[in-house]
């Protein structure tokens, strides 16, 4: 899985006692949510319906992409 290198320390944005994130620009929640949510869900759904949601995520992940990747 690819980490995109240009977010910042995800990190410094967590509230450890509420389990929040707080302060997270828009480009960040962007990277957050291509990159680990779907490894979050890759444990709490059946091999199929991980499969449709990473196939979605994917697919917008490349929409909003600045680089073809084929």
């Amino acid at each position: 899985m690819i980490f995109y290198r240009y977010a910042s320390n995800i990190a410094r944005l967590v509230n450890f006692e509420e389990y929040k994130l707080y302060g997270m620009k828009s480009h960040e929640c962007h990277v957050f949510m291509q990159t680990l949510i779907p490894i979050t869900y890759r444990d709490l759904f059946l091999k199929k319906k991980y499969d449709a949601l990473t196939k979605i995520n994917y697919f917008f992940r490349d929409v909003s992409s600045n680089k073809l990747r084929l």
